[in-house]
């Protein structure tokens, strides 16, 4: 028996599970975490968008796009238990579990953790950037300062220390900065 006709004689052994009701739906509206769909002519609401209704504040939701269409699932067939069990057009996608939470938002090109609570996310090459010019000016303005003392130095004024700083500082870099866990 070749590939092909061994994986259909292995799909016919499963059974469907007991009334339950798959459908394709277009999303009509988003409320909540729950959806409108239309299947056909009819329109049906208050479908869930979790898998589950437990009331824990833990989940994850997949937001569907208004206008696209999902996999609604009817356990045991009934109208009253829907569900979206696939999505292929998500508009944003909510995970949260305990102190974690990641809010990926499609419509408007945002990510947001932990709702946002530590501030926006810091852009390493700009900081590092920003960093090695401060740097640079210290280093340029030292070495004026030198020169300056050094050319007053001979004209009979109190003698100034010959160097104002024992070191240049640190050129930043990335490495210590980053998180390479975290990407953006």
């Amino acid at each position: 028996m070749d590939k092909r006709s061994k994986a259909i004689e292995q799909l016919k052994q499963f059974r469907k599970p007991n009334g339950d009701i798959f459908s394709y739906a277009q999303v009509t509206k988003i409320t909540g975490d729950t959806c409108s769909v239309k299947i056909g002519d009819l329109e049906l609401t208050d479908v869930r968008l979790k898998a589950t209704d437990d009331g824990s504040s833990d989940k994850l939701v997949i937001y569907p796009l208004v206008g696209s269409k999902v996999i609604v699932c009817a356990n045991n067939g009934s109208l009253n238990d829907l569900f979206v069990c696939k999505v292929d057009d998500p508009e944003r996608i909510l995970y949260k579990h305990k102190n974690v939470m990641i809010d990926v938002d499609g419509k408007n090109g945002k990510i947001i953790l932990n709702e946002g609570k530590l501030g926006g996310l810091i852009k390493i090459e700009e900081l590092v950037s920003r960093f090695n010019k401060l740097e640079n000016f210290i280093k340029e303005w030292r070495m004026a300062y030198d020169i300056h003392m050094h050319a007053t130095a001979g004209t009979g004024s109190p003698s100034p220390p010959s160097v104002l700083f024992s070191k240049d500082p640190e050129t930043t870099e990335r490495n210590p900065l980053e998180n390479p866990n975290v990407k953006h």
